[in-house]
């Protein structure tokens, strides 16, 4: 897990940061099938959480090397597609990546954070402001519920 403040002008500089971060300090082992899959999964929809300005972007991939969740705090807000038309400015981005064939108790985990994404307001102003301790004690917290 990782806590990365980082400057880009849209979605795909955000996804190509990502991407190329997972892949040098070896998570994954393709990060134009990251890429790819962000991005085909972000056009599906719903990744902005409603009111938040935080948005989940997430994918399963055989290319990943172990289960990855990182935080990208943007320096400046990107407008990002939320519910129907409308557009939020997130300046949070919570990525959560496992394998396809990825064990069920650790998809069960990632589904528990993406409940607290939606139900936590102390969850969320830790992701958005919180040291990489306070977002790993909020997550052994979440997951002990």
């Amino acid at each position: 897990m990782n806590i990365k403040n980082i400057k880009a002008k849209d979605l795909d500089e955000i996804i190509d940061i990502i991407a190329d971060e997972i892949f040098e300090i070896k998570i994954t082992t393709d990060k134009d099938e990251i890429k790819d899959l962000i991005k085909k999964r972000e056009m599906m929809g719903n990744t902005v959480i409603p009111g938040s300005n935080i948005a989940l972007l997430h994918t399963r991939s055989d290319s990943i090397l172990v289960p990855y969740i990182g935080i990208y705090r943007l320096i400046n807000p990107v407008k990002m597609r939320s519910i129907g038309f409308s557009y939020e400015d997130v300046d949070t981005i919570l990525v959560m990546i496992a394998r396809k064939k990825e064990d069920n108790t650790i998809l069960e985990m990632l589904g528990e954070i993406s409940i607290a994404l939606v139900d936590d307001e102390e969850f969320k102003d830790t992701l958005k402001t919180g040291s990489i301790d306070d977002v790993k004690n909020i997550i052994i917290k979440i997951l002990n519920k």
